[in-house]
């Protein structure tokens, strides 16, 4: 969806506070909520964007204006193309994926990120079809926070829908 599950928001800003990134990868960007989000608590960072679908970023409730770069592409097909950043967030993305492909994709953004990554995925079964004509929508797997841990994933928040979980750089 262009925008995602809220329960998290919290414990992302927290995490942010924390580290105090200076450059953001936000993959699956939508309206761009969560780059703005953590605009709101480090006002001076650099935000950069992936998003598949076109049409979220032109739409009137769309951050994107506060992005200094934004690649319209599937995160697949960003493998071994995108540049090195402070931190990677994949809220709502890696579950459109299929179980190898989300692996991968992990993995591929853990490289990229100098402090980490932070990846927001339901934790509770929950189907999803294409939304607004996007096909990439479909949730193609149910993540359990076991799966995250077994990845190598710190679970920083665990809500009644969503988890939050940090993985370090590789």
């Amino acid at each position: 969806m262009p925008v995602s599950y809220g329960e998290n928001r919290k414990a992302m800003k927290e995490w942010m506070v924390q580290k105090q990134p200076k450059t953001l990868f936000d993959i699956g960007m939508g309206y761009g909520e969560i780059g703005k989000g953590v605009q709101r608590v480090l006002p001076d960072i650099e935000i950069n964007g992936v998003e598949i679908f076109l049409p979220y970023l032109v739409e009137k409730r769309s951050f994107a204006s506060i992005y200094k770069r934004i690649v319209i592409a599937d995160v697949m097909d960003c493998i071994d193309k995108l540049w090195k950043v402070d931190v990677v967030t994949a809220f709502d993305v890696i579950e459109h994926l299929r179980l190898p492909d989300g692996i991968k994709a992990i993995k591929y953004l853990r490289q990229i990120a100098n402090i980490g990554v932070l990846i927001s995925v339901p934790i509770v079964p929950y189907k999803q079809g294409a939304i607004h004509g996007n096909p990439a929508e479909i949730h193609r797997w149910d993540w359990s926070i076991e799966e995250m841990e077994k990845l190598g994933a710190k679970t920083i928040f665990k809500g009644t829908v969503t988890g939050l979980f940090e993985f370090g750089p590789l």
